[in-house]
């Protein structure tokens, strides 16, 4: 027999005899989200690469004991395991009263809910998942349209990552007000807080200070004008982020006496919705997590839906739409204040905060800066 027949009868004797031998699970599933009710969109999920303790959402340590390898009574299933590795799933969810279609028409836009960003982690290999509700902008408003009526802040996009212990997650949202964004600080009145960004964390002026344009009052675009009388003016949108944290110990914030828990700080907002800000994405690396999105200065530009989508994705942008840039260094990653509504406490890393509410980043991230510069000047 020729070695290349020889080679090839072992290769598929190898492959029959796995898929007899292999062991097929009973596909499972969990609800995450808990909302029958509403819908549900932008779903992420990323595993951690260590183990911890097993613990169920409510705080429970103790095995995991559903590995089942099929629903045949007579298959056992794994022995439990008192390990799990950490999943941490995003999305967002409809948490709002659902919009009537007479309330659309007053209020000129497309929001059809109000949705808010939300983060769930399983420490049990996804038995069990506790929720956080990072947004908590869907009943806020920034914005009130021409006719009159306040805009929803709910979020429409919702992306993130994680590193080692850490988590990175940002989103795009109607909602442009609080979340004390770097540029709207003061140097002359803050002069302390620059200082020591300065010198103790050496962050320079491009770090610090607003030196693209990122100040300003929210827009909007009235799609009216541009053919889209039931779309109607929508206000722009903005980026912000949290940051979360897994730590060995007992969550200060829940009476349960838990083996391991996720600590998530206040979210941040970086731009003002001067521009339409749009398509955010993220990474984590070697050093920290970098977030990039774009921003239209004419605000999202309808699409045609002649590809495999509805259009209105952001695909094709107006004349001077720019990609942006910011980040944040895992040296500074979990770097907050002692006491959120004191600024002049001091400053801890995740793992000494000891308040039952959530922490703000003292180390904020670095001011929006353009990668592309796409106001272009024409020579006369």
């Amino acid at each position: 027999m020729k070695p290349k027949n020889l080679i090839l009868i072992l290769v598929l004797f190898a492959l029959a005899t796995g898929i007899a031998y292999a062991e097929d699970g009973l596909l499972f599933r969990r609800n995450i989200s808990k909302t029958p009710d509403a819908e549900t969109e932008k779903a992420a999920i990323y595993m951690m690469d260590f183990y911890v303790p097993a613990q169920s959402a409510a705080g429970i340590v103790g095995p995991v004991d559903n590995y089942i390898l099929d629903d045949d009574a007579g298959t056992a299933g794994y022995e439990p395991r008192d390990f799990a590795k950490p999943l941490v799933a995003v999305y967002i969810d409809e948490v709002g009263a659902l919009v009537t279609e007479g309330e659309i028409s007053a209020m000129g836009g497309i929001a059809l809910g109000e949705f808010d960003a939300f983060a769930a982690v399983s420490l049990d290999d996804g038995t069990s998942w506790k929720n956080t509700n990072l947004s908590r902008s869907s009943t806020l408003s920034s914005f009130v349209l021409s006719n009159g009526h306040p805009y929803a802040g709910g979020v429409h996009a919702l992306v993130h990552q994680v590193a080692s212990d850490r988590i990175f997650v940002a989103w795009a949202s109607k909602y442009c007000d609080g979340g004390t964004p770097l540029y709207t600080l003061d140097p002359t009145e803050d002069a302390e807080y620059f200082t020591d960004l300065e010198t103790t964390y050496s962050k320079d002026a491009v770090y610090l200070y607003d030196l693209f344009g990122v100040a300003g009052n929210q827009s909007s675009v009235n799609y009216t004008e541009l053919g889209f009388p039931e779309v109607g003016e929508i206000p722009y949108s903005c980026i912000w982020t949290a940051r979360g944290k897994l730590l060995a110990g007992d969550d200060p914030a829940t009476s349960e006496a838990e083996a391991s828990y996720v600590m998530w700080t206040k979210p941040e907002r970086l731009t003002s919705g001067r521009r339409d800000a749009n398509l955010p994405a993220v990474d984590c690396a070697a050093s920290g997590c970098v977030l990039t999105w774009q921003e239209d200065p004419e605000g999202l530009r309808p699409g045609q839906g002649l590809g495999p989508g509805e259009g209105w994705s952001g695909a094709i942008a107006n004349a001077k739409t720019d990609m942006w840039y910011s980040y944040i260094s895992y040296d500074d990653f979990d770097k907050v204040f002692v006491n959120p509504d004191d600024l002049t406490a001091g400053v801890v890393p995740l793992v000494e905060y000891s308040s039952d509410t959530m922490p703000k980043p003292y180390v904020r991230m670095a001011m929006p800066m353009r990668l592309s510069d796409y106001n272009m000047c024409l020579a006369s």
